[in-house]
C-alpha cells in the first residue's frame, strides 16, 4: 500500500502468478472488499482467488474471472456457489480500477470499475456469512486452474474490511493514483514468487539491506527486484508500516526478533 504505491506493479502472465497469505489477525464479522489497479493484455484469464485454510466453515472461497468479455465474480460456499457475472468493456493495456466487494448482512455481491457500481447482486444470496481467516490469496491465477492465468499488470492490490472504499480513505490512495499508462511494472527478470512462511529456528541467513515498507506484500516485491535476495523477514504483529529486511544465506545467525520469515519459492 502507499506511500510506495507509484514504484509496486508487478507482471502475471501464463507461467506466473503471485501467492499472499492473509493471516488471521484481520478483523472479521464485517462487510469487506478486494480491489486493485489491472492493465489488461488479454481479455481471459483470472484476477484473483481467496481460498480459506478452514473447509469446515460455510465460507470456502471467493473468485472473479474475466472472461468473453465479462467479470464473473463468485463466492463458493459449502452449501451453495454464488455468481455474479457483468458485460464489461476495458480497455487493453490500459490500467482499470476494479472493486469486489461482499455485504455480508444480505450477502450482496458488488462490483465497481473505477467510480461506477456496474454490478449490484442481492437476490436470492446467503446472509450473514463472513469470509474465512486465514487462506491463501492468488492473484493472476486461480488455484482450480479452470481459467487461464491473468495476462498483464497488476498494482496496489488490496484488502478492506469495509463494503464501499470511500476516496478520502488514506489507505485508498491507490484509488485515486491511476498509473501511468507507459508504466513499466517492475522485475523484469524476476516478477513473480510464491513465499512460505518457514520456521528456520536459527539458521544463518544474513541482512542484504533493509527498506522501510507497509506490508509484507510490499516487501516481497522489493525481494523480487533483487536477484540474491531468497528470503524476506517482516513483523506482522505491528500496526502500519515496518522495516523490511532482505536475506540470503549468510554467516550471521538471523535476529528473530525482527518478524517472521518467508522464503521465496
Amino acid at each position: 500500500m502507499p506511500p510506495n504505491f507509484p514504484n509496486l506493479a508487478v507482471s502475471t502472465d501464463a507461467d506466473h502468478w503471485i501467492d499472499i497469505r492473509i493471516k488471521d489477525n484481520i478483523p472479521q464479522n464485517k462487510d469487506f472488499t478486494f480491489s486493485g489497479w489491472f492493465r489488461i493484455s488479454n481479455p481471459d484469464g483470472a484476477l484473483f482467488h481467496y481460498k480459506s485454510d478452514d473447509t469446515t466453515e460455510q465460507f470456502l472461497e471467493l473468485k472473479a474471472v474475466l472472461k468473453n468479455s465479462s467479470i464473473i465474480f463468485t463466492r463458493k460456499l459449502k452449501t451453495a456457489n454464488e455468481t455474479g457475472s457483468i458485460g464489461v468493456t476495458l480497455s487493453p493495456n490500459s490500467w482499470n480500477y476494479l472493486a469486489f466487494g461482499i455485504d455480508i448482512s444480505n450477502g450482496k455481491m458488488e462490483i465497481d470499475h473505477f467510480e461506477t457500481r456496474i454490478l449490484e447482486l442481492d437476490y436470492n444470496l446467503m446472509a450473514d456469512i463472513d469470509i474465512k481467516l486465514p487462506g491463501i490469496l492468488r492473484i493472476g491465477s486461480s488455484f482450480d486452474e479452470v481459467d487461464p492465468n491473468f495476462d498483464g499488470a497488476v498494482t496496489c492490490f488490496a484488502y478492506h474490511h469495509k463494503l464501499n472504499v470511500p476516496s478520502s480513505d488514506s489507505e485508498n490512495e491507490c484509488k485515486n493514483t491511476t498509473p501511468d499508462e507507459s508504466y513499466i511494472p517492475i522485475c523484469p527478470d524476476r516478477n513473480a514468487g510464491t513465499y512460505t512462511s518457514i520456521n528456520i529456528g536459527m539458521s544463518n541467513l544474513r541482512t542484504i539491506s533493509t527498506s522501510n515498507v507497509c506490508s509484507v506484500f510490499q516487501c516481497g516485491i522489493v525481494c523480487l527486484k533483487l536477484t540474491s535476495c531468497k528470503y524476506i523477514q517482516y513483523d506482522l504483529t505491528t500496526e502500519g508500516c515496518s522495516t523490511c529486511y532482505l536475506l540470503t544465506i549468510g554467516s550471521v545467525s538471523l535476529d528473530l526478533n525482527n518478524g517472521e520469515v518467508f522464503e521465496l519459492g
